[in-house]
């Protein structure tokens, strides 16, 4: 089993560590550290900004989902002042 196949099974925090390790060993000395970086890190650029996205959409649909319940008591709470 490569480091690719193993992407969909780790977390988000492993995925961005192993993200930054290749970034990091792309760039140094070893020229056979920084080929090997190079083969997987499009794969982890990928990887990251999906979860990332997938991120976002579920905590603005959750901002979305709590908004309308928020209104709803202030305009009771309004109606009840008045009344």
């Amino acid at each position: 089993m490569t480091l690719l196949d193993r992407l969909p099974g780790m977390t988000d925090a492993e995925v961005i560590n192993l993200l930054a390790n290749a970034r990091r060993l792309s760039e140094g000395a070893d020229p056979v550290r920084a080929a090997a970086a190079g083969e997987i890190l499009p794969a982890l650029e990928t990887e990251a900004e999906t979860r990332s996205a997938a991120k976002s959409a579920a905590l603005s649909a959750a901002r979305k989902a709590r908004v309308p319940t928020k209104r709803k008591a202030a305009v009771e709470t309004a109606v009840v002042e008045v009344a």
